[in-house]
């Protein structure tokens, strides 16, 4: 599993599309959810898992 950090910037269309309490609360002072508050830029945390069979 990879886990990764990426700052981002997105359009102002994209500003406070993200409820917190639904995306699993505040983390990091408020940075993620990625499209909360009133901001157009952010940290977007995630995991990734790759399956091989």
């Amino acid at each position: 599993i990879r886990f990764f950090a990426t700052y981002a910037i997105w359009s102002n269309s994209l500003k406070g599309v993200a409820d917190p309490i639904q995306e699993g609360g505040g983390v990091g002072g408020g940075a993620a959810p990625p499209y909360n508050g009133n901001t157009n830029h952010g940290w977007l945390f995630g995991t990734q898992a790759e399956w091989y069979f």
